[in-house]
C-alpha cells in the first residue's frame, strides 16, 4: 500500500482540523446524546441511553458556557487553516466516493472478473493517496505546527465529553467546576489523556476526581513520566467513577467495558506494591497510558489477583519466563 511520504510530519492533533474544515458544523445543532443514540439504536448490546441529569441553575449556565465554548474553539481553528485548493478537494472528495463504491468479490465470483477488480481497488487506492497528498501539501505548514493544538485538545474533550455532560459534572459544585479549569489549564495532561483515548463514556470529570485521589496516596505516582504516573492516569482513565457511584452510563450511553464496583485508590496501590515487590512482568516499565488502562480494571479482588501471580510461578513457571511472546502472553 502506497503511504503519504508527508504524514510524518503532520500533528496528530491538526489532522482534526482538517476534517474540522471540510465538515463544520454547528455544536448547538443537534444534540450529541441524541444523536448517538438514535445511530447506535442497532448497536452493541452493552450500550444504553444516557440518563440526563435534571440541570440546576448554575447548570444551566454552564451548559451555555461550554456550548459556546466549544463553537467559538471551532470557528478559530477553521479562521486559521489555509485556503483548500477547491480542484484537488474534489478530486480526492470523487476519488473517495468512487472506493466507497467499488465492490467486494464473492466467494463465486469468476477469476477474471475478481482479478478486473482487484486491479481497480489497488488503482482507485493509489489515485487517492496521491490525491490526498496533494491536498495535504498544501495544508503541510498548518498542520505540522503545534500551534493549534492547545485549541484542538480543547475540543476534542468538549466534544467527546460533549458540554451537556461537562456541565451536568459542574452544576455540583465550585469543587467540581475547578477540576474542570485544572484539567483545560494543563496542556501536558490533556495530550495524555487523549492519547491514552480519553476518558471511558466521555467522562473526563469524573476522570479529574479518580487521578488526584491516586495522586494523594501515593508520591511514586507523582513522578512525572514514570510507570506509576501513567499507571494512575490510566486506572483513572479507564474507571472514572468513584467506588460506591451508581452504574454510569457515559454521555454517549456507551462505555467500554470495566467494572464499576472496584475502589480505585486501592487497585492502584495493589499493583504499584506488586511492581515494587518484583511481582510483574519485565515489561511492566515499559507500558504506555494507553496499556495501562487494561492493567487496573479487572473485575477480579485484589486478593484474586494475588493468587494468580503467586500461583503461576510453581504451577507453570516455564510460561512466566518464557523469552517467546507468543507463549508468555
Amino acid at each position: 500500500m502506497k503511504t503519504s511520504p508527508i504524514s510524518k510530519d503532520i500533528s496528530a492533533f491538526a489532522l482534526a482540523a482538517m476534517i474540522l474544515a471540510f465538515a463544520p458544523h454547528s455544536v448547538a445543532a443537534v444534540d450529541p446524546d441524541e444523536a448517538f443514540v438514535k445511530e447506535s439504536a442497532e448497536g452493541p448490546k452493552t450500550s444504553k441511553q444516557p440518563q440526563q441529569i435534571p440541570l440546576n441553575p448554575r447548570g444551566t449556565e454552564l451548559l451555555a458556557k461550554y456550548t459556546k465554548e466549544l463553537e467559538s474553539l471551532r470557528a478559530e481553528v477553521v479562521a486559521a487553516l489555509p485556503k483548500v485548493d477547491e480542484a484537488k478537494k474534489a478530486r480526492f472528495l470523487e476519488l473517495r466516493s468512487k472506493w466507497n463504491g467499488l465492490a467486494n468479490p464473492k466467494d463465486d465470483t469468476p477469476p477474471a472478473e475478481r482479478k478486473a477488480l482487484e486491479e481497480s481497488r489497488e488503482q482507485t487506492q493509489t489515485e487517492s493517496m496521491d490525491a490526498a497528498t496533494a491536498l495535504l501539501g498544501d495544508l503541510q505548514p498548518a498542520l505540522s505546527a503545534t500551534t493549534l493544538d492547545p485549541k484542538l485538545m480543547r475540543i476534542a474533550i468538549l466534544t467527546d465529553a460533549t458540554p451537556r455532560g461537562l456541565a451536568e459534572f459542574a452544576q455540583g459544585g465550585a469543587e467540581k467546576e475547578k477540576l474542570l479549569e485544572k484539567l483545560f489549564a494543563d496542556e501536558p495532561l490533556m495530550r495524555q489523556v487523549l492519547e491514552a483515548g480519553g476518558a471511558n463514556g466521555g467522562e473526563y470529570g469524573e476522570m479529574m476526581e479518580v487521578y488526584p485521589a491516586i495522586l494523594a496516596k501515593s508520591e511514586r505516582a507523582r513522578e512525572k513520566g514514570g510507570i506509576l504516573q501513567r499507571l494512575a492516569l490510566g486506572t483513572a482513565i479507564q474507571m472514572p467513577w468513584l467506588k460506591g457511584e451508581p452504574e454510569a452510563a457515559g454521555v454517549h450511553g456507551i462505555v467500554q467495558r470495566a467494572p464499576y464496583n472496584i475502589d480505585q485508590v486501592g487497585r492502584y496501590l495493589h499493583y504499584e506494591k506488586a511492581f515494587q515487590d518484583g511481582e510483574l512482568d519485565a515489561a511492566f516499565p515499559d507500558f504506555n497510558t494507553w496499556e495501562c488502562r487494561f492493567i487496573t480494571d479487572s473485575e477480579y479482588s485484589n486478593e484474586d489477583l494475588t493468587w494468580m501471580r503467586q500461583m503461576m510461578r510453581p504451577y507453570r513457571p516455564d510460561q512466566i519466563t518464557t523469552e517467546d511472546k507468543k507463549w508468555r502472553y
